[in-house]
């Protein structure tokens, strides 16, 4: 973990524990977060993930102290506070501390509370780039009704939980279906496969948040000739599928090989995820 984090305007270090009992983040789940890759001591994307996040806080009228050049510039500080060259950060937004209950309508002013850490190195292995990831379904449906799946939430007890199943099974990740039997969403990542020169994922609508990483790989696809298909599909589908390939901030892009003991094409990573993962991490030393 890193040296020094950020919180309302100040850096402290991080043996320092700063976050009052009472906030509504660490109560309720009430407020949102996000995660950004650094390479080379630059933050990948962080315009993006900060329209994301402040879009969010719009939605859940959080009261912001900070303007996005204030964040901007936040996320440099913790950067360079802790030497941080390759790694990543954590934005955390709460409505902040206030009076118990569910709505504080009896502190409608209350200001959000804002931290920023970091942590160095690459979150993933080559081991594990190289075998891919295993998943299995998670046993509940996803609501794909639900206002929270369209956010960066706080809220991640269901993926917690999703997150826990598949472990128990030996898997890397779990796979969400909704209440109409589609595929969604990882629990921390999204979906995506192919069949011949198409790329097939789940669309927003399904229940899933569409990561700034899914669209950049939607983009960096169609740019190599791919036709990218946002369609609903099964679980049956996605075995039948050549191969899949699942995508997250940190992790990028991760061949995923198996899902429920059946493997997916031969059973290893498929060179079309590899080819987008080096289009990827090629874009990322210029795409900052």
């Amino acid at each position: 973990m890193s040296e020094w984090y950020y919180l309302n305007g100040n850096l402290y270090p991080s043996h320092r524990e700063a976050v009052l009992p009472q906030n509504r983040g660490l109560l309720y789940g009430d407020g949102l977060f996000e995660t950004i890759r650094v390479y080379r001591g630059k933050p990948f994307l962080l315009n993006l993930h900060l329209e994301r996040m402040l879009q969010g806080a719009e939605i859940l009228e959080l009261n912001l102290w900070a303007e996005k050049k204030e964040l901007e510039d936040a996320v440099m500080q913790v950067i360079k506070a802790n030497n941080l060259t390759g790694g990543w950060l954590r934005i955390t937004l709460t409505r902040g501390t206030g009076a118990k209950g569910l709505w504080p309508s009896n502190n409608p002013e209350m200001e959000a509370t804002t931290m920023i850490t970091a942590g160095h190195g690459a979150p993933y292995s080559q081991e594990q780039y190289r075998q891919g990831f295993r998943a299995a379904l998670v046993s509940f449906p996803r609501n794909e009704n639900s206002p929270v799946v369209k956010l960066k939430s706080l809220n991640f007890l269901e993926n917690i939980l999703g997150r826990r199943e598949a472990q128990k099974k030996g898997a890397n990740e779990g796979l969400f279906v909704n209440q109409k039997g589609n595929l969604t969403e990882g629990t921390v990542s999204n979906l995506f496969a192919t069949c011949g020169s198409k790329l097939f994922t789940p669309p927003p609508e399904d229940g899933l948040l569409a990561g700034i990483t899914r669209n950049l790989v939607i983009e960096l696809a169609k740019n190599q000739g791919l036709e990218v298909i946002e369609e609903s599909f099964t679980p049956y589908f996605l075995l039948r599928s050549d191969e899949a390939f699942l995508t997250n901030s940190l992790v990028e892009i991760i061949s995923l090989v198996e899902v429920d003991d059946i493997p997916i094409g031969n059973g290893k990573p498929g060179e079309l995820s590899l080819k987008l993962h080096h289009s990827y991490q090629d874009y990322t030393e210029k795409g900052i």
